[in-house]
């Protein structure tokens, strides 16, 4: 199958209607209970709706972002081939930069929808950092120093979550931004009351209390 044909399919299938429900299938529900509904079988489920459905919470946003990603691969791999004529490698590298530049786009309305609704209704002095990829939980993290250094700030905490899985294949976030921390020479601790949470120290003169 053509990497043309999967990307049609996965799109079709993200935006294909959901079937319509019987009648009779509406009145049965008034019936529902947890106890009679038999447990689903992840066998019925195809890898193309485990790839839409999935087990996280990314948004069609980030499923876009894959399929360009996907594309990118493959043309990059085009442009590489020597059996390819020197003009079709040309055109194929140029092909994989449209896809990486969308991508990235697509990735960035990601990032920022998903940390706007973390931190919606979220107290000051705290950022959520879930569901975010790396690189971009790195990039808000500093942005998120840089504005409590100016207010003057003594300390903030990232919601980073306890990093025993990755989730979706991505990298463990608690150990990168502890790393990326590190690098920039700033103190950060786990909270004792919450391990999926980094206690920042924007204090570097004095005496300062992480707690």
């Amino acid at each position: 199958m053509s990497i043309n044909t999967i990307f049609q399919s996965l799109h079709n299938l993200l935006w294909r209607s959901p079937p319509s429900e019987p009648p009779q299938q509406r009145d049965q529900k008034s019936e529902y209970s947890p106890e009679s509904s038999p447990e689903p079988d992840t066998h019925d489920i195809s890898p193309l709706d485990e790839i839409v459905l999935g087990k996280s919470s990314d948004s069609k946003l980030r499923f876009q972002a894959n399929l360009e990603r996907i594309q990118m691969v493959e043309k990059f791999k085009r442009s590489r081939d020597s059996l390819q004529s020197q003009s079709d490698r040309v055109s194929a590298k140029k092909s994989a930069m449209v896809h990486k530049r969308s991508m990235e786009s697509l990735n960035k309305q990601a990032s920022e929808r998903i940390f706007s609704e973390n931190n919606k209704r979220i107290r000051p002095g705290i950022i959520d950092l879930h569901s975010l990829h790396v690189d971009e939980a790195k990039n808000y993290t500093d942005l998120a120093i840089q504005e409590a250094t100016d207010r003057g700030e003594a300390k903030i905490r990232l919601i980073v979550g306890q990093g025993r899985h990755s989730e979706g294949g991505m990298p463990k976030l608690k150990p990168a931004i502890e790393n990326h921390l590190k690098r920039r020479q700033i103190v950060a601790k786990s909270d004792p009351k919450n391990p999926g949470i980094l206690i920042v120290q924007l204090v570097q003169s004095g005496e300062s209390n992480l707690l």
